[in-house]
C-alpha cells in the first residue's frame, strides 16, 4: 500500500483501509479515479470510541448496512469484524476519547456517472482524538439560528444515511461561520423542520420532548436513536412529529444531537430564547454519558 504523511501533523491520526492497518502518521493515496473523490460516491458514520468501548457501534454498523444496501454497495465486513479494526485503530491513537469516520466508497470503475463494472469498494477507517465541544456550552447553551440552506428531499436523496454528497451541509457550515456559531436549524424544502447542518434536533413543547419525524428529510442519527431510548428509560413523553417555525411558540428547551456533541443545549434560536439548558436536556445529556446510556 503506497502511503504518504500526513500534512497535519498537529493531530495524530490513524488509518485502516480494506482490512489494512497502517502505519502511525501515514494515509493511503486514494485514487483520482476512485468514485467517492469524483462523484461523492460513498457512504459513512462517525464512531467514537472511549475507554476502549464503541458507543453504539451495533447501531452504527446497522445504518451503514442498510445504506450500502440502499446505494448498491458492497460492505464486504461483518459488524464483528468492522468493531475489532475499529478498536485497533483506536488504541493505536493512545487516547482515551476517539474518533472514527467509517467510509464505503464504490472504489475505481464504472463508465462515467454509470457504476457498471465497478468490482473492488474502499472500505476505510479514519481515526483521531476527539475534539470535544466547548464545556461552556453545556452549561450556557448556544446561540443557534434557522439557515438559509434547506435539506435534500429524501425523493431525492435518502436523508436517512449519510452519503458523500455532503455539499449541502458544507454550505449550511458555511453559513455558521459567518454568523459566529457551531450550529443551525435547517428546514426542509416545504419549510418544515430537519435538522442541524451535522446533527438532530429536540425540542420540548409543553412538557413533550419532540423530534422531527423521519419523514422530514432528517438522517436516522444514532444518538437520536440513543436519545430516544434515554428518554424512554426517563419515562419521559416523547412524540416524533412534523413541526414548522410558528409551532416553537410553546418550545421550552432545544438541543442538537450527533456522536460528538451529545446533547448540545441551544439557549437562543434568532429572536426566540429558551434560556440555559433545562432539566430535560440536562437529564438526557447525563443519561447519554453514563456508562447505560452510553452502550
Amino acid at each position: 500500500m503506497t502511503s504518504t504523511p500526513i500534512a497535519d501533523t498537529h493531530t495524530a491520526r490513524q488509518a485502516w483501509v480494506n482490512g489494512e492497518l497502517l502505519g502511525a502518521g501515514d494515509v493511503p493515496q486514494v485514487s483520482i479515479l476512485d468514485r467517492g473523490y469524483l462523484l461523492g460516491d460513498s457512504i459513512f458514520e462517525t464512531l467514537r470510541v472511549r475507554d476502549g468501548h464503541e458507543v453504539g457501534w451495533a447501531l452504527h454498523f446497522e445504518l451503514l448496512a442498510r445504506a450500502a444496501r440502499a446505494f448498491g454497495l458492497d460492505l464486504r465486513y461483518s459488524a464483528a469484524a468492522l468493531g475489532v479494526a475499529a478498536r485497533e485503530v483506536a488504541t493505536r491513537i493512545g487516547h482515551p476519547d476517539v474518533t472514527i469516520r467509517v467510509t464505503l466508497s464504490r472504489g475505481v470503475g464504472g463508465q462515467g456517472v454509470s457504476p457498471r463494472g465497478c468490482v473492488e469498494p474502499m472500505l476505510t477507517l479514519l481515526a483521531r482524538p476527539t475534539t470535544p465541544y466547548p464545556a461552556a456550552a453545556y452549561v450556557s447553551g448556544i446561540d443557534s439560528h434557522v439557515l438559509e440552506t434547506r435539506r435534500i428531499p429524501s425523493a431525492c436523496l435518502d436523508a436517512r444515511f449519510k452519503t458523500g454528497c455532503y455539499l449541502p451541509a458544507v454550505m449550511a457550515k458555511t453559513e455558521l461561520d459567518r454568523l459566529g456559531t457551531v450550529e443551525g436549524l435547517m428546514l426542509t424544502i416545504d419549510g418544515r423542520l430537519a435538522s442541524g447542518a451535522v446533527s438532530n434536533v429536540f425540542f420540548v413543547r409543553d412538557g413533550v420532548l419532540c423530534t422531527p419525524s423521519l419523514s422530514c428529510d432528517c438522517r436516522e442519527g444514532v444518538t437520536r436513536s440513543l436519545v430516544l431510548a434515554a428518554a424512554a428509560r426517563e419515562r419521559l413523553a416523547v412524540e416524533e412529529v412534523e413541526l414548522r417555525l410558528e409551532d416553537l411558540t410553546s418550545t421550552t428547551e432545544m438541543f442538537f444531537t450527533n456522536t460528538l456533541m451529545e446533547c448540545l443545549p441551544v439557549r437562543s434560536l434568532g429572536s426566540r430564547h429558551f434560556g440555559p439548558p433545562g432539566p430535560v436536556t440536562r437529564a438526557l445529556l447525563a443519561a447519554l454519558r453514563a456508562p447505560r446510556g452510553a452502550s
